[in-house]
Formats: structure tokens, sequence, C-alpha cells
């Protein structure tokens, strides 16, 4: 057969099955040739047949699961075999050998190059890893509080934000509308029962 078969090593040019010394072969599923070689004179001829198998290409998807400072990172091939790792991670991270997960605490973009050991046929992926301020929320309303903070990539109980003025009552956060005589400052803008008009009681003394 010809498919699979080009003049070119970039596979650009199909060989139509003209006298030529050199085809480069990219077939897509395991395929068998012969090639024959005629003397100028048409004869002799000799002929060899050679048979090339196509591997399937590995999968890999790696990805990391974070906890506050630190994050796990993990590799996954797409099918069950037997594969080896190579890794490439941040100035500043240690090189974690070949494995297929480990724990890391220095953000940036990890690479991981996965190779099939029984065909020789690798995969690469990658992800990224960013680090930011992170607030803690006691009350889970969803506003941190400011003077409690950590740098890392994520945390349970802790949010980007930190306008929260009171971190130990849900009810008062940015978010929530002003109760008007409560003497909180419920919205967390500074200023007590802003829009409301101040209560004025007035007593009267009767008797003596």
């Amino acid at each position: 057969p010809t498919t699979g078969l080009f003049t070119d090593a970039a596979g650009n040019n199909a060989y139509t099955g003209t006298a030529t010394a050199t085809v480069y072969a990219r077939p897509t599923t395991t395929t068998s040739y012969v090639a024959t070689a005629t003397s100028s004179a048409s004869c002799p001829k000799a002929s060899l047949a050679t048979e090339i198998t196509v591997n399937t290409a590995p999968t890999v998807s790696s990805s990391y699961a974070c906890s506050g400072t630190s994050f796990t990172a993990n590799a996954v091939p797409g099918s069950a075999g037997s594969y080896s790792y190579a890794w490439t991670v941040p100035s500043g991270a240690a090189d974690p050998g070949n494995v297929a997960s480990f724990v890391s605490s220095t953000p940036g973009v990890y690479t991981v190059t996965l190779n099939d050991l029984a065909t020789g046929c690798s995969a690469s992926s990658s992800f990224t890893v960013t680090y930011t301020t992170l607030y803690q929320d006691s009350d889970g309303d969803g506003y941190g509080n400011l003077n409690v903070s950590i740098v890392g990539c994520s945390q349970s109980g802790y949010v980007l934000n930190s306008t929260d003025c009171d971190d130990t009552i849900a009810a008062v956060n940015p978010g929530v509308a002003e109760v008007p005589y409560d003497g909180i400052d419920n919205d967390c803008d500074t200023v007590l029962d802003n829009g409301f008009a101040p209560f004025v009681s007035t007593m009267l003394n009767c008797g003596t």
C-alpha cells in the first residue's frame, strides 16, 4: 500500500507509487510495506518487506488539590499500564522524581511528562498554582477578617476579601442592610444608623 507514505519527512506530499529512493512512513495504524528495488535494466528485482507498528499514544491529566499553604500534585494516566513520570517544577521547588503524586508548597507552573514503558511513547500535561492572600472568615458570612490572613491557594474558613468589621457575627458585614437604632454598624461602613433620622424621645415630669 501507499497509504501513509510521503516523499517528505513532514508528511505534506503523499507518495503516489512512482520510483523514488526514499519515502517516509507515517501510518495511523500498524501497516506492512514492501519496497522493491529494480536495476536500470529492469532486472533483477529485489524486495524487502517490513511492518511498522503504530502504538496508541498515551494520555495524562494533571491537577492539584490545595490545602492552605501547600498542595498535592497529581498525574493520572488515561489508561492502565506501566509508566514513568518526569516533572518540571518552578524554581525553588524540589524535584519530586519519578512519582505520580507529591506535595509541594511552591506556586508556579508544574509539567509532567508521562512515558509508556511498554512502547516508549510519551504525553505531557501542565497546571499552574497561584498563591494569594486569604482572610479568615470565622462567622462564615463570606467576608474576611483583615487582621487574620495566610498566603496560599485555598483554605477552608478563609476568603479572598477582608471587609468584615466583626468576624464573630454573621449578620454584620458589608452585604447586609443597616438596622436602625441597634447601636451596631451592621453594614461595616463605619457609620451607625446611616440614613435614618435620629430617634428623639421626650420625657414629661408630672407631679413632684
